[in-house]
């Protein structure tokens, strides 16, 4: 009994110290946390009857007395604006203040911010620190990034090796754009050895799972017959899901596979169809195509001006290099062929198209 005594004075008395240098006691401590759980469960509330104000007054008192979940969720309202000023600076702020308490949202989200410049100063390093924090607690997300920064040399020493390591771990819980990350490097044996099949599986994990820059490397390598059989049927099946939803480069092989019967029958106007969105979305592939076959002779839609306005388009948008000299050579020597009427007409039309796009 007098030992029990004894303890309990102890931590009455330690209790007091903590009082008297002016840490928060044990009870304190407790009734902050109540008080922010009971903020969160209150701001969570408030944001879904869309309440923005009042969600931001209540994750502001839950973030005032320490509460993680509710920082978090002050950060993602500055960070859109809602019930709040938009100030990204505040927004990385308060990820920064839920990441070194462990949040792991808040650790990829400040990885984000970091790499892109948004509320502080562009950071690789920085980056890969905060995407490293969340990928190694098994974040997939972050564990994709930081798969992107071995491979891109962003704030970590580039490594093929590295970056394959890191989409796998992401692959592993189904991280669809990891898949075709991984994929592109057993495509090319960068990191991993040379492996078509498996590039192939990979991509149709990711295009089963929506992805469509995986439905459209799918296609490439049916059309090619590279891990799988080769089928431009199966090819063009992939290259129209990928186009419907919006993936440029699938637009375009769309665009081919009509234009040369590929796995359909030739039907020029669909071509042509496919063509334009993909140039309305800036693929030089499609914009030269549109031009090669403006210049064709033998079809109903030959028109030398049009020819060259979408080779002037390709140029602006391609980078420099042997593909782009090329382009400018075929376009110099159109522009030999046409007259001064064509020409001003081609330069019409690609002044209208830009300004069409401001």
């Amino acid at each position: 009994m007098p030992r029990l005594i004894a303890i309990s004075v102890l931590l009455v008395t330690l209790a007091a110290c903590a009082a008297d240098q002016g840490q928060p006691t044990v009870e304190e401590t407790q009734q902050s946390s109540m008080d922010g759980a009971m903020a969160y469960s209150e701001g969570l509330a408030a944001l879904k009857a869309e309440d923005y104000f009042t969600a931001a007054d209540r994750f502001r008192a839950g973030a005032d007395v320490g509460h993680i979940p509710s920082t978090v969720e002050l950060a993602k309202l500055h960070e859109t604006g809602d019930g709040v000023i938009r100030d990204q600076s505040e927004a990385a702020r308060l990820y920064r203040v839920a990441a070194e308490g462990g949040d792991v949202y808040a650790q990829n989200r400040l990885g984000d911010f970091y790499h892109k410049g948004r509320g502080v100063p562009r950071d690789g390093i920085m980056a890969a620190k905060y995407w490293r924090m969340a990928a190694e607690a098994g974040d997939a997300d972050a564990q994709a990034k930081l798969g992107y920064a071995y491979e891109n040399g962003v704030g970590v020493p580039f490594s093929f090796e590295e970056a394959a390591v890191w989409y796998r771990k992401a692959v592993d819980q189904d991280h669809y754009g990891a898949a075709v990350n991984l994929a592109r490097l057993y495509q090319t044996g960068q990191g991993v050895p040379r492996n078509y099949e498996s590039a192939a599986q990979l991509y149709q994990k990711a295009a089963n799972g929506g992805e469509l820059d995986a439905m459209y490397r799918l296609g490439l390598l049916y059309s090619e017959g590279l891990g799988v059989p080769q089928s431009y049927g199966i090819a063009f099946e992939w290259y129209t899901q990928g186009a419907r939803g919006g993936h440029p480069a699938a637009q375009a092989a769309l665009g081919h596979a009509y234009h040369d019967g590929l796995g359909v029958e030739i039907d020029h106007d669909a071509a042509m169809s496919w063509w334009l969105k993909a140039a309305d979305l800036l693929d030089p592939d499609a914009m030269i195509a549109l031009a090669s076959h403006y210049s064709e002779s033998n079809v109903v839609h030959h028109d030398l001006a049009q020819s060259y306005h979408y080779y002037t388009l390709a140029l602006e948008v391609l980078p420099i290099g042997p593909k782009r000299d090329q382009v400018n050579f075929t376009r110099n020597s159109l522009g030999r062929q046409m007259t001064g009427a064509q020409l001003e007409r081609a330069q019409n039309l690609s002044a209208a198209w830009r300004a069409a796009r401001k």
